[in-house]
């Protein structure tokens, strides 16, 4: 007796059916292995690792797998919108202050910082 499964995903659906738990997590498990599965595709798109006609037979057998787990074109949809998520923004939460412009602290003269005007040429030798 031969132990090929023509659907083994199928058959584990079946069996994980009543208990919903294992499903999330299988669900959670098919969408990681996708993505693993399109970050091959996108890096043998983009790197000349093997000959041509092997590398469209590799895309084409990865892109397979996808299609017949129903998850293509969602899956490259999710990958381009984690791509983008995961890119570092430099925006500050809220605008800045303004710096405080009051005279009786000094608060508003920059030469108690001694970064201009007023500094005599001995304030400006390094010391030592």
């Amino acid at each position: 007796m031969s132990s090929f499964m023509r659907d083994p995903v199928r058959v584990l659906l079946q069996r994980l059916e009543p208990r919903e738990w294992e499903r999330a997590w299988f669900d959670h498990g098919v969408i990681a292995l996708a993505l693993e599965l399109v970050t091959r595709i996108k890096l043998l798109e983009d790197v000349a690792v093997t000959t041509e006609r092997e590398r469209q037979a590799i895309i084409s057998a990865l892109q397979t797998i996808l299609t017949d787990l129903e998850l293509a074109p969602g899956i490259y949809e999710l990958y381009d919108e984690l791509s983008r998520w995961r890119q570092p923004r430099f925006v500050p939460d809220a605008p800045f202050p303004e710096p405080s412009r009051r005279e009786s602290d000094g608060a508003g003269d920059p030469s108690r910082l001694g970064l201009s005007g007023g500094t005599s040429s001995s304030d400006a030798s390094p010391p030592g």
